[in-house]
């Protein structure tokens, strides 16, 4: 016959466990209304001092998801990024939504113009929205998606994989063509008016390709 005291207790020692946290604070927060301060070392978002960035591109090479890329700055949009003397003007482009957090271009960075924040709260409807041009990366300002197209329109491969699928090859196609353009025009194989008109078909044919890919995903 089972021993009633016996299953008295065996009903109260859980209880026992639950009343020690009724007079401890609660691990959980109000989410949004209230926030967990981090620890200082949290791998949040990238942050980018670009004044103190050369243009080494020693990230670039240590990123293993290839979430950064050198681009051309505003003011000089036929900078000659293969070129070494020409390349310290280049500045970092950063796709946050290929992002492994991972750390290895903070520890590659000679400078220290790289940062983990303490920033976790991002969220896009839109993949391409993710992707930032220097500016945007150092949060100097925000560029319309026309202006970070015209950024990023010499890009190897950050500007398709933000898209991904059949869009990717899309916009790898483009961005080809322009890099092979720009380079007829450092040699001058063809004249820079040429050069501009071409460039500016191209960045048309990519802002297109661009909005067709939001229509398809919002729709």
């Amino acid at each position: 016959m089972t021993n009633p005291i016996r299953v008295i207790i065996r009903m109260l020692r859980p209880l026992k466990a639950t009343g020690k946290y009724l007079v401890k604070k609660p691990f959980t927060v109000m989410y949004p209304y209230e926030k967990l301060k981090v620890a200082d070392r949290f791998r949040g978002v990238l942050y980018y001092e670009i004044e103190k960035c050369i243009g080494c591109g020693l990230c670039v090479r240590a990123c293993p998801n290839k979430t950064l890329e050198l681009v051309a700055p505003p003011e000089n949009p036929d900078l000659d990024i293969t070129n070494p003397k020409e390349r310290i003007k280049a500045r970092i482009a950063f796709d946050l939504g290929h992002c492994l957090y991972c750390n290895l271009c903070v520890e590659a960075c000679p400078k220290s113009c790289l940062h983990p924040s303490h920033e976790y709260e991002v969220m896009s409807l839109d993949r391409f929205d993710l992707v930032m041009a220097p500016e945007e990366f150092a949060r100097r300002k925000k560029l319309s998606m026309e202006e970070r197209v015209s950024r990023l329109l010499d890009s190897q491969y950050l500007l398709g994989a933000s898209l991904g699928g059949h869009y990717e090859e899309e916009i790898n196609s483009i961005t080809s063509e322009y890099r092979e353009v720009k380079k007829k025009m450092i040699k001058n194989e063809i004249s820079y008016d040429e050069y501009s008109a071409k460039r500016k078909e191209l960045l048309q044919k990519a802002i297109n390709i661009i909005k067709r890919y939001n229509e398809e995903v919002h729709k």
